[in-house]
């Protein structure tokens, strides 16, 4: 398994888990003792968790098992950041359902 990766290969492979690992939970540590998701960028944890998952694919095909297990926890740890982010959204605003919402707007156009 180890054997035919390259010393960059495997360097890379290990920063990248480490950076995961550093990052990611302090974020869902964060959100979840302030119980808010205010100042953090839906779009960026959407955008990295593509990125990471699509990685996963590359790193399955050139055999490099440290890039797949690093970006396998890099898309566990966006998704529960998105999860984590949606969830306190709609909590801390007056979170209409969709059917509610175009209601209101098409009542509005009607005045």
């Amino acid at each position: 398994m180890f054997e035919d990766m390259t010393p960059l290969a495997m360097a890379a492979g290990a920063v990248t888990w480490a950076l995961v690992l550093l990052a990611y939970p302090s974020q869902v540590y964060e959100m979840w003792k302030k119980k808010s998701s205010k100042g953090v960028s839906l779009l960026m944890f959407v955008v990295g968790f593509f990125a990471f998952f699509i990685w996963i694919f590359y790193g399955w095909e050139i055999k490099n098992y440290i890039v797949v297990a690093s970006n396998i926890l890099g898309t566990i740890l966006s998704g529960i950041i998105i999860a984590q982010t949606i969830y306190y959204r709609r909590k801390e605003s007056d979170y209409k359902p969709f059917r509610q919402r175009v209601r209101e707007r098409l009542l509005w156009f009607e005045m």
